[in-house]
């Protein structure tokens, strides 16, 4: 007879919550008992409740039916299907903002990732999911941290705010925002940011990663660093199944162990085939302080052997000068190995009060200093 009752009661007060737009539906409880008002229900024992599509299972609750508010605790659990699950020890819910708060021990799987953290908070009218106290992710292949983030249920955007870290075997990333598309498994990088990879590591103020394809822009005062080799650039472009990268704007390459740099507007850099140029306004630099060989021409091209043999090779409006001498041409070849420098097509060389000419000229140099000089076919 007690148990009619009490499932008469419950019938009349789903009916009740359902003549209403987006409530609180009672579906199971073992008891119910009278809350601390008129309008609230106390419900004791295996507990399901329902909002909107989302349902809510705990030990415990008390239900405002006018309001809409609730309080649940006890192994409290969460399921939007298809969207996110949660797990806490207490959960408060705002009926009239729409807003719930999940407390202590709280655990959300959503994505094939499960988020860790003390305080999450519910944003039904507007999809999102927060936290501003600090968490922990767990992807399938990678560890995040920030202090803040807000995940949108909907479109599956997640934006991390505040000592942002990423950690995945195959790179790392500190930074003060980003924001990750799930769906595209693009990473957006927002202020200064840090990204160490197997070789290199990468500095940038802003830019995006895409994960799927392993390419990306990185860009305001960006810093690509691999091995014995700096490029610096306005926006640099990098596409790690390839091993190219393209800079752009404003473009430094700096190879440290043959003293080198290079400036210009734009940059191309093919790791696996050990070839690479820069064009526009370029300026090569090579030496210590003291006693630099400068060049300026159009474009310059890089290439390595499989030996590790370097040259390099200058084209239009070709202009070199050190201490000791100066010249001009319109193209240069320069080997590494045997300091050969090649002078072509109408070059010109100034040493003190000489000036030297000929079809080619070919400059033996040590220490960056002239050594021997060579003129072939109509010297002058």
């Amino acid at each position: 007879m007690h148990s009619n009752y009490l499932l008469i009661i419950l019938l009349l007060i789903n009916n009740l919550l359902l003549s209403q737009k987006k409530v609180v539906e009672i579906l199971s409880t073992n008891e119910l008992k009278a809350g601390k008002t008129e309008n609230h229900q106390k419900l004791i024992g295996n507990v399901i409740l329902k909002y909107d599509d989302t349902k809510l299972f705990c030990d415990s609750a008390e239900v405002n039916s006018l309001s809409n508010d609730f309080v649940a605790w006890g192994k409290v659990y969460v399921n939007k299907p298809n969207k996110i699950k949660a797990w806490g020890e207490r959960l408060i819910y705002d009926g009239a903002q729409q807003i719930g708060m999940l407390v202590n021990d709280v655990k959300m799987k959503s994505d094939g990732s499960i988020l860790t953290t003390e305080l999450l908070y519910f944003d039904e009218k507007n999809a999102l999911v927060y936290y501003l106290d600090g968490a922990n992710t767990i992807t399938d292949d990678a560890n995040i941290f920030s202090k803040k983030g807000f995940y949108d249920t909907n479109s599956k955007y997640l934006k991390l705010k505040d000592s942002v870290r990423v950690k995945n075997p195959n790179y790392h990333i500190k930074c003060d925002t980003l924001e990750y598309s799930t769906v595209s498994k693009t990473s957006y990088f927002f202020g200064p940011t840090i990204i160490e990879l197997e070789k290199e590591n990468i500095y940038c103020e802003a830019g995006f990663y895409n994960q799927s394809l392993d390419i990306a822009q990185f860009e305001d005062n960006a810093i690509f660093k691999n091995e014995d080799q700096i490029l610096e650039a306005d926006s640099i472009y990098f596409d790690k199944t390839t091993g190219i990268t393209k800079a752009y704007y404003d473009v430094l390459m700096q190879d440290t162990s043959d003293n080198i740099i290079v400036t210009g507007e734009e940059g191309y850099f093919d790791q696996k085939n050990n070839y690479s140029f820069i064009t526009k306004n370029v300026m090569f630099s090579q030496g210590s302080k003291n006693d630099t060989l400068h060049l300026t021409s159009d474009t310059i091209i890089a290439i390595e052997d499989t030996l590790g043999n370097k040259s390099f090779y200058a084209f239009n409006n070709v202009q070199l000068f050190q201490n000791d001498m100066q010249g001009i041409c319109d193209s240069l070849a320069y080997n590494f190995k045997d300091s050969l420098i090649r002078l072509y097509d109408d070059p010109v060389i100034w040493n003190g009060e000489s000036q030297i000419t000929g079809d080619t000229i070919e400059i033996l140099s040590f220490d960056n200093k002239l050594q021997k000089l060579f003129i072939k076919k109509n010297g002058f």
